[in-house]
């Protein structure tokens, strides 16, 4: 199933593939997850790029983690 990261509805749950794009629909999502902190920094993006996560849900626990408000990915 293609996400439309500009309209879906995202959550914890939302594949992350090789259509993944930094939206303002994503950026809202992730910031109802990680607060009103969240920013992609350098350290998101390569994160997001290199490790590949599988969903929306990894991103925002690596955030979190970042943040020493979870466990480190």
């Amino acid at each position: 199933m293609k996400v439309d990261w500009h309209s879906d509805t995202l959550n914890r749950d939302t594949p992350v593939d090789s259509t993944f794009r930094k939206t303002q629909n994503v950026r809202r999502t992730l910031i109802e997850m990680c607060g009103p902190a969240f920013r992609f920094d350098h350290d998101m993006i390569t994160f997001v790029e290199e490790k590949q996560p599988e969903t929306l849900g990894a991103i925002a626990d690596y955030w979190l983690a970042r943040q020493g408000k979870g466990k480190v990915i």
